[in-house]
């Protein structure tokens, strides 16, 4: 999400990919990484530690500085898009409806249809 590219990625094998996904090797060498704060690498690098018991839980991520540094707007962004609470009162929209779906953009979910598509057109062949 902060770069488009992976972690992972490595030499862009998908099989140097499955190696370094399985033993958590993180490559924030690539160029797309160049702009992303060492904090916010810190932040995922911490998410993705293969260890359960060294991973951060919960409570870890929201006290981690990257994101408690920037929490009132993620808190902002967390109330008007995802709950869709009107921010300037804290009062639900008048269309608010309480819905567990997902909320996409129209070519993420687009997309995601047409690939689902694809795989089920793959399996029956």
């Amino acid at each position: 999400m902060l770069t488009g590219i992976s972690p992972f990625y490595g030499d862009g094998s998908e099989q140097n990919i499955i190696h370094n996904t399985k033993t958590a090797k993180l490559n924030f060498n690539s160029k797309q990484w160049n702009l992303v704060s060492d904090n916010a690498k810190d932040f995922v690098g911490k998410l993705l530690t293969v260890e359960v018991k060294k991973r951060m839980d919960t409570d870890q991520s929201f006290a981690h500085d990257w994101i408690y540094r920037h929490k009132d707007k993620l808190e902002k962004i967390y109330l008007k898009k995802i709950l869709s609470i009107d921010n300037n009162d804290g009062t639900l929209d008048n269309n608010f409806k309480f819905d567990w779906k997902r909320r996409l953009p129209k070519y993420v979910s687009v997309a995601s249809n047409t690939s689902v598509r694809t795989k089920k057109v793959k399996r029956q062949l």
